[in-house]
């Protein structure tokens, strides 16, 4: 999957580019898109993105955390739409929404294969 895309999706759904929480969650679909991550426990992903930024994995799940509220508390109808799509406006936890916008933008990257 490709950064551009993840970060796209990101920016649609109103997240700014310039928070934490933003590289982090570009960080963890990258992760998810690997075999080896394809089913992990979050804090996994959480420790190993840590360990990447060299912070704690605690901040690294508040950062996402935060991110992800910003998208839900979209006022524009279009950003609210796309994030409703890509993360889910319910199931607010980090992982089902992680879970969720790995597996949208992985059905619109097939279909555009499949288009091609």
């Amino acid at each position: 999957m490709k950064k551009e895309k993840i970060e796209d999706a990101l920016l649609k759904m109103g997240i700014p580019a310039n928070i934490k929480g933003f590289a982090y969650i570009t960080q963890a679909i990258l992760l998810l898109d690997k075999e080896e991550w394809r089913y992990p426990k979050f804090t996994e992903i959480y420790k190993e993105i840590a360990k990447i930024s060299k912070i704690s994995s605690t901040n690294v799940e508040r950062a996402i955390r935060i991110a992800l509220e910003h998208a839900r508390r979209e006022k524009s109808k279009d950003g609210y739409e796309v994030a409703n799509r890509y993360i889910g406006m319910i199931n607010t936890t980090n992982s089902a929404s992680l879970s969720q916008l790995y597996l949208m933008l992985k059905r619109e990257e097939e279909n555009e294969k499949n288009n091609a």
